[in-house]
């Protein structure tokens, strides 16, 4: 037993190990091409450290970093894929907080509150090119084209999402394939990415299919979550920074009471969670056994919740 408890702990510590020099190569990267230093020049990169230093929970850099262990690849290999997915997601965070208006995030005043409009947008461009440099740093240089874009593909996903999300807001009523399409491209694509670049590098092309779909049913069973957290905050910021909640399109859609709509999303969720749990345990190589542990423990806290 005291071997097992020895070999858990270690295990524990090498993650966060990991996990600590990620955060050492984004730092790193952020910091690349500061030729002049002066409080001026190097805002933008005095911003996008704030946001990052701000926490977070690194799922993007944990999934890059499990499934390039499972898959074999060198640690500078892991390192490299899991600080450009991370970086890229914090790029999105920091421009969403601005479009959406949102002050707060992770108990912190967001970029834009604390540095203004023009610099939230440096400094989110400035953690979008460091991913990309982060790319740079995969041994094998052959892999660079692929993995560059696959990249781009993911972002601009993201971006259309975030651009149909938009324009929805300002054309209610919408579906709950609406919400779907919506949630896959802004959220799925950038959550499977850091599985699917370490397939890539692997040279695992035939399981990329796979990993997106586990991504993409993830993703919206982790949205369906999060609206039912954030139903009555939402329903507050309608007015100034609407957002597409769950709940409130399940309303309009089965003209339903607040409590029926609430019991039909976690529903609704909890089968995308099964769904995501099922899709990641066929990925190859156990690669996406940390993505169907954290649907499991996903589905866990939904099944839990009851509304009265």
């Amino acid at each position: 037993m005291q071997g097992l408890v020895t070999r858990r702990a270690a295990r524990v510590d090498a993650a966060a190990s990991d996990l600590l020099e990620v955060e050492r190569t984004m730092e790193a990267l952020i910091g690349v091409g500061d030729e002049e230093s002066t409080p001026v020049a190097d805002i933008a990169r005095s911003a996008a450290m704030y946001h990052l230093e701000s926490g977070g929970q690194r799922i993007r850099a944990r999934l890059a970093l499990h499934a390039s262990e499972s898959l074999g690849l060198v640690k500078s290999d892991a390192f490299s894929l899991a600080a450009a997915a991370e970086l890229l997601h914090n790029a999105s965070l920091v421009h969403d907080d601005l479009q959406d208006r949102d002050r707060a995030r992770r108990d912190c005043e967001t970029v834009w509150v604390v540095y203004g409009d023009e610099v939230a947008i440096c400094a989110g461009d400035l953690l979008l090119s460091a991913a990309y440099c982060a790319l740079a740093g995969v041994g094998d240089k052959r892999r660079l084209p692929q993995l560059i874009s696959l990249t781009h593909t993911r972002i601009t996903q993201a971006i259309r999402g975030q651009c149909v999300d938009l324009a929805l807001l300002r054309t209610r009523p919408f579906s709950v394939d609406d919400y779907r399409r919506i949630t896959i491209a802004k959220s799925g694509a950038l959550l499977g990415l850091p599985i699917e670049l370490a397939l890539l590098a692997a040279d695992k092309t035939d399981a990329l299919a796979g990993a997106k779909r586990a991504a993409d049913l993830f993703a919206i069973g982790y949205q369906i979550y999060d609206d039912l957290l954030d139903v009555e905050a939402d329903i507050v910021r309608a007015g100034s920074a609407p957002a597409i909640n769950i709940v409130q399109v399940l309303q309009a859609i089965h003209a339903a009471s607040d409590f029926r709509a609430r019991e039909l999303a976690r529903k609704l969720g909890l089968q995308y969670l099964l769904s995501a749990a099922a899709a990641s345990a066929d990925l190859p190589w156990q690669a996406g056994c940390l993505f169907q542990q954290l649907a499991i423990e996903l589905h866990a806290r939904l099944m839990g919740k009851r509304f009265r």
